[in-house]
């Protein structure tokens, strides 16, 4: 978890399109090492994007800020730990998302 934190994890624009709804996913899911963490909005907002464990235990926010409308991507390296089932939460405004995603090492 330390080493995602040290490594800065900053958020690339993926279009320039707007989305029309919100969406937040990951790709590859399963995945083993690494995954992209995707999503939209639709106007400009504050975003955050935290990984929580099975027994939601919040165990660190990959990304913070502020963010344009369309789509972005953020990389997560879930390091050391274990195989299993984690949750991203994306928080903005008032709108709390959630998106399953299956470790398996």
């Amino acid at each position: 978890i330390q080493e995602a934190l040290e490594e800065g994890a900053g958020v690339e624009d993926l279009a320039e399109e707007k989305p029309i709804a919100f969406n937040l996913y990951n790709n590859p899911n399963p995945f083993t090492s690494r995954t992209s963490i995707n999503f939209e909005i639709f106007g400009r907002s504050n975003v955050d994007l935290k990984i929580y464990d099975i027994s939601g235990r919040e165990l660190l926010t990959i990304f913070s800020g502020e963010v344009e409308a369309g789509s972005h991507s953020v990389e997560w390296n879930p390091g050391d730990l274990a195989s299993g089932i984690y949750f991203c939460i994306m928080e903005l405004e008032d709108i709390v998302l959630r998106n399953r995603m299956v470790l398996v090492k």
